[in-house]
């Protein structure tokens, strides 16, 4: 009989639909049946897209108000009425997707609380062939008259059911009630991730996986020096780049500093106009292989998203934070410059200092020795391995 896994994803930034791709990858390897569903986008798609847009414009234009928002919330009990509120839209499509896929593991990539319907394993008499996932006690709910689905009968098991960190910091969203097991960043969280999970009752299994990567991040190639790399990601163009690119041309050392800058002809336009007087500045457009840029720079200024950093640190590829976002990505940076693998530049004062500091080669490797003990480019084989042996227990 296939196993079957069903992840949720959302959009929101481009890191958690490359962890579904590397999960993906990863389980069908195993002969697994994955799939996909956005639940927001499905219940709801036209305000799902109009809280997509709201998101990007408030992080990139009001970043202190999302990052205020993110610290008045991070202790907050995970099964608070607020979680719970901003998961309705998408609750009802999360059961339904369960019901008719009937999957043997459900993996949360975005903290949407959806499951908080779905009985406890206690509860949930996993022999009985009519023994429906879902409990029958919640009263907002059941007033809206769609708590089961009409085949939800049919399942003979409740699924496994966990969730997948994707940054470097723990935040009460990401604890969802009804979850088996939380795979995290790295051990250093464990202590905090247990706190932040006894509000909901449940008794979860912590297990330190790492984020999930593509695979080309398995292949690891020869540590280099061998450039300078600037990806800044959905920020694109932003005040202060065409400063940041001088400072790294003036501290390059003789290396090249490849400017990746994806499908913004804007950024492009602007990198080669001021590579007319820099012969060694190089505008790159969209690659899919990514790897080996970071495996051999000798240092990249990067957005510190969860699963950016985690690319570097699976690269060995030192980092260099440019004014990072309150809120997540300030988590993420402060984090790797915790170990020794970046740096974090709030001016350009002090921009230029670390550019400085990582241009010369004894300080990058010192911290590409950092970056590489944190790497995990095996995430996405732990988490499968993981799942895969609490399904053959099961059986």
């Amino acid at each position: 009989m296939t196993i079957r896994v069903l992840l949720f994803v959302a959009h929101f930034g481009d890191g958690h639909r490359q962890v579904a791709s590397a999960l993906r990858a990863a389980f069908e390897r195993e002969g697994v049946e994955v799939k996909e569903i956005d639940c927001m986008r499905s219940a709801h798609p036209k305000f799902a897209k109009l809280n997509e847009a709201s998101f990007e414009l408030t992080t990139r234009y009001l970043p202190h108000m999302y990052g205020f928002s993110y610290i008045w919330t991070r202790r907050l009990p995970n099964n608070s009425f607020l979680w719970r509120m901003l998961s309705i839209g998408a609750r009802q499509t999360a059961e339904a997707a369960i019901a008719e896929f009937s999957p043997d593991a459900v993996l949360q990539l975005f903290p949407e609380h959806t499951l908080v319907n779905l009985k406890t394993s206690d509860s949930c008499d996993s022999d009985s062939s009519d023994s429906a996932p879902w409990s029958d006690d919640d009263s907002d709910v059941l007033s809206e008259g769609q708590l089961l689905p009409t085949d939800v009968n049919h399942r003979a098991k409740r699924p496994v059911s966990g969730v997948v960190l994707t940054d470097f910091s723990t935040h009460s969203r990401w604890f969802c009630p009804n979850t088996d097991v939380y795979y995290l960043p790295h051990d250093s969280f464990l202590s905090d991730a247990k706190k932040l999970a006894k509000s909901s009752k449940d008794d979860a299994d912590f297990v330190v996986s790492g984020i999930p990567l593509r695979e080309q991040f398995m292949k690891q190639g020869p540590r280099a020096n061998g450039h300078i790399l600037v990806a800044t990601g959905g920020r694109g163009v932003f005040s202060g780049l065409t400063q940041v690119l001088t400072t790294l041309y003036e501290r390059r050392n003789g290396r090249d500093v490849i400017v990746m800058c994806g499908r913004n002809e804007a950024m492009r336009s602007l990198v080669e106009e001021l590579s007319a007087d820099k012969p060694d500045l190089v505008a790159l457009p969209f690659v899919e292989e990514v790897a080996p840029l970071l495996q051999s720079a000798a240092f990249a200024v990067i957005k510190p998203g969860g699963v950016t950093v985690a690319e570097c640190l699976a690269s060995g590829c030192p980092m260099l934070f440019y004014r990072p976002p309150l809120g997540q990505e300030l988590d993420n940076a402060r984090w790797v410059t915790r170990f020794g693998a970046g740096k974090i530049a709030n001016n350009m004062h002090e921009f230029e200092a670390a550019a400085t500091f990582l241009s010369q080669s004894e300080n990058s490797q010192r911290a590409a020795r950092a970056a590489q003990d944190l790497g995990r480019a095996d995430a996405a084989k732990n988490v499968v391995q993981d799942i895969m042996t609490r399904l053959s227990k099961r059986r």
